[in-house]
């Protein structure tokens, strides 16, 4: 008889037990809520005079955050865009070959003309029509975020079915030299090389694309684990897609390159223009 009391009495008190511990687990919000109601990872404090967390708030999923997409992904873009300029100066002779093209100045030296007004022959200057069309090359930027590379320079050269016709007529602004004709030459070479090489990237132009759509993937994952498997701050799922797809089919070149991609969504989020999904 005292043995099956006392067997009653330890029951009821695990019974008690669990129950109590029950109460406790879904008096947390975050277990109790889970997805539904989390807090930013940031204002977790566990307060433990009072057993208060802070009040949970609904988890973001799908957009880059503002403060994320500068401190994390901007250094990635500006990196890569250091790197394949150094590629481009490299493989291309661009800071000696290409760059001296543009010129602020587009006034062609002083020539002789026949005023409308008289019949005396001055002296003036003309406006340069080659070095306007050059200039476009290098400030053309429509449909590109201000993420702008030496790469988009070439690629409008590459582009223009004109280039080479503009280049043979070209003649400097008054306060530089003419191009001799082999510079010239070298220069149609250099675009014409580069046209090719944009149809099967050289290795290291494929590296700078890989190692940029890598260090995106690492932060994807950062984010998602900024506090723990269980607790994310955010889910980045709009990036994540958009990145595995350029990684699956990456495209080295032009205004939709994947450096592009990336570049345009980054912009956005800072510009708070993306929307959840």
């Amino acid at each position: 008889m005292t043995d099956k009391f006392i067997y009653i009495i330890l029951l009821l008190l695990l019974v008690i037990f669990v129950s109590q511990s029950i109460s406790v687990i879904l008096a947390i919000p975050i277990l109790r809520e889970g997805y539904e109601c989390l807090p930013n990872c940031e204002d977790v404090s566990y307060n433990e005079l009072t057993g208060e967390i802070p009040k949970c708030k609904g988890v973001k999923i799908g957009v880059l955050s503002v403060k994320d997409a500068k401190t994390l992904c901007v250094p990635k873009v500006d990196t890569f865009t250091t790197n394949i300029n150094k590629y481009l100066d490299n493989q291309y002779n661009f800071t000696s070959l290409i760059k001296p093209l543009y010129n602020t100045n587009i006034k062609l030296q002083s020539v002789s003309f026949n005023s409308s007004s008289s019949n005396n022959e001055n002296t003036g200057s003309l406006d340069n029509i080659q070095q306007m069309a050059i200039n476009k090359y290098f400030t053309d930027f429509s449909g590109i975020t201000p993420y702008v590379t030496n790469q988009d320079i070439l690629d409008n050269m590459a582009n223009d079915t004109e280039f080479n016709k503009i280049i043979d007529e070209f003649n400097y602004s008054l306060d530089q030299k003419t191009p001799t004709t082999t510079t010239k030459q070298n220069i149609k070479t250099i675009i014409t090389n580069y046209s090719n090489d944009r149809t099967t990237p050289p290795v290291e132009l494929s590296k700078n694309y890989k190692e940029i759509l890598n260090d995106i993937s690492g932060i994807i994952n950062d984010i998602d684990r900024r506090c723990d498997s269980n607790n994310p701050d955010y889910l980045e799922e709009n990036l994540k897609q958009i990145n595995n797809n350029e990684i699956t089919n990456t495209k080295y070149y032009g205004k939709e390159s994947s450096f592009h991609i990336i570049a345009n969504y980054i912009n956005d989020a800072i510009a708070e223009k993306l929307t959840t999904t």
